[in-house]
């Protein structure tokens, strides 16, 4: 729930006029003077990361969160701004995975894995028919989804981690 509403109230805060007022949040923020020009998300130069919204790390009895997901990432297609899918894939000798997982898929786990149907995005979080392309994100390359729709493949739990992500976003015209 947490995660889903973060999600849905940053993108409605941002994107969807009327819905949030200018409000005066520094008494309801216990860091309220942290909040500085390097702080605050502004629209104009926003990018949303949609991290990990894969099939095999979906819940299956979860729809609201893929259903908010999509309503977020509609709400910066719309607003033509940078949408990034940071993705997780495991080649299946599990030499590119953390150590908590990789003697499963050594033993045969099929989990995140190229060409499977569990690799691939939510349906709804991108444009109908769009798939990983492999190559390009194995090889730490950026595959373009649409001009304004991006994949990223980390290769550790944190995005940021041996990936281009910060250099990409500074180059999409974003506060990063």
């Amino acid at each position: 729930m947490g995660r889903k509403f973060l999600l849905a109230v940053l993108a409605a805060a941002l994107f969807a006029p009327g819905v949030f007022a200018q409000a005066d949040l520094s008494a309801t923020v216990p860091y309220r003077n942290m909040i500085t020009d390097f702080t605050v998300v502004k629209k104009e130069t926003a990018a949303l990361l949609v991290i990990d919204a894969q099939n095999d790390l979906a819940s299956p009895n979860n729809a609201a969160v893929s259903a908010s997901i999509a309503q977020a990432v509609g709400m910066f297609r719309k607003a033509g701004r940078p949408i990034i899918h940071v993705v997780r894939l495991y080649d299946a000798a599990g030499s590119n995975a953390d150590l908590f997982i990789r003697t499963q898929l050594q033993n045969g786990l099929k989990f995140l894995q190229p060409g499977m149907p569990g690799s691939e995005f939510i349906p709804g979080t991108v444009p109908p028919g769009t798939k990983l392309n492999f190559d390009i994100l194995m090889r730490g390359g950026v595959q373009t989804i649409s001009d304004i729709e991006f994949a990223i493949y980390k290769p550790r739990l944190n995005p940021f981690t041996r990936t281009n992500l910060d250099q990409f976003l500074k180059s999409q015209n974003t506060n990063a």
